[in-house]
């Protein structure tokens, strides 16, 4: 990607990882990326859902920090916002690239939900106390080339007379980036 600037997604659980999250985030935005941190940059009154998943479609690249204190059970959870991006990162082909914060650890297989186990076969980047500043100079400059091109959300044309009575299954599918196209008729 040379000096182009990259979308960045950084997925952490608040609890433990807020501080490394503005942090890296600062980094990056000094470097010239457009970096997507939610709690500076979902306004008030905006629907988070809609607001991560957009972000996450256009994300190039998600960094997904673990510290030692990450809940892993978490992400079970049906209502989990990391499990949610991370799936979602996944649907796109952002490239996800797990960031262990101190002496977080990445869990085992059995530990994640199946559609997650992914996340344990990836190379993780360390940010450590002692080294923090060179630590974080390496991820950002390893940046352009973790950097992949997000797919598009799936696009389907929906022919039905009558529309009204498929709204549920939509709004279902809609839930998991698909985009509708709805005429009423096969002439339409």
């Amino acid at each position: 990607r040379g000096n182009t600037s990259v979308n960045i997604f950084i997925s952490y659980q608040r609890a433990d990882t807020l501080y490394a999250a503005h942090a890296v985030g600062y980094a990056l935005r000094l470097e010239g990326h457009d970096v997507f941190v939610d709690t500076g940059s979902i306004s008030g009154g905006q629907r988070y859902p809609e607001v991560i998943s957009n972000a996450v479609s256009t994300a190039h690249v998600m960094l997904a920090l673990i510290a030692p204190a990450f809940n892993w059970a978490r992400l079970r959870v049906p209502t989990s916002v990391v499990a949610f991006e991370w799936r979602r990162a996944q649907f796109h082909g952002s490239g996800v690239v797990p960031v262990v914060i101190d002496d977080g650890k990445i869990a085992a297989d059995e530990s994640l939900p199946p559609e997650l186990r992914w996340v344990t076969k990836r190379d993780a980047y360390a940010l450590r106390p002692a080294s923090l500043s060179a630590d974080i100079k390496t991820v950002v400059d390893a940046i352009p080339f973790l950097a992949g091109t997000p797919r598009r959300a799936a696009r389907v044309l929906w022919v039905d007379d009558q529309p009204a009575n498929n709204e549920r299954e939509r709004k279902l599918l809609r839930q998991h980036g698909i985009v509708f196209d709805n005429v009423v008729s096969t002439e339409e």
